[in-house]
């Protein structure tokens, strides 16, 4: 099962900051003006990448051992690798069909909730917080036409703060993926 959507929620850590407010700024190319905020730091690569190798066996050993559940099409039709344990379940996809974050912004009319903010430093959005259900979905840009979605849920109590493994997870993919 790849968990699809985007869901998302604010769990307050030194590495999310919420801003409630849309940066704009014009556009280089002959399209539309950009909605999202320019990625400044270190732009990074995820075209072309296999979600599956975006986490180091190290890292998925510090994520309570989970094992690839499967591999499926993104609703957006970019690969997603999904991972599960008795614990928890996520996945990450590559966003690059749809001018990355953008794309998302674009798209806001479409999500129950919608909150830009920044992760590690990279412009991010959440977008649905489902803390019943103890699941949270962002995404990141990483290059101004690049971004990838991490949705997380955890299957036990002890998981009441599923953006932070989110926000955890981020930092861990980012810290594997190369320079754009």
């Amino acid at each position: 099962m790849i968990v699809a959507g985007l869901a998302g929620c604010n769990s307050g850590s030194d590495n999310a900051s919420s801003t409630g407010t849309s940066t704009t700024s014009a556009s280089t190319s002959t399209g539309p003006p950009r909605l999202s905020p320019p990625v400044e730091k270190d732009p990074k690569r995820v075209r072309g990448l296999d979600p599956c190798q975006m986490l180091t066996p190290q890292q998925l050993a510090e994520l309570t051992s989970p094992r690839v559940f499967g591999t499926a099409p993104s609703p957006w039709g970019e690969p997603a690798c999904a991972w599960t344990s008795s614990n928890v379940i996520f996945d990450l996809s590559p966003y690059t069909k749809f001018n990355g974050l953008d794309g998302i912004y674009r798209a806001q009319s479409t999500v129950k909730k919608f909150q830009p903010m920044q992760l590690h430093g990279y412009p991010a959005v959440r977008t649905e917080e489902t803390p019943q259900i103890r699941s949270c979905t962002a995404t990141v840009g990483v290059a101004d036409d690049q971004a990838f979605t991490v949705s997380f849920s955890g299957k036990k109590p002890e998981f009441t703060d599923a953006c932070g493994y989110v926000e955890k997870i981020v930092g861990m993919v980012l810290q594997n993926l190369p320079p754009a």
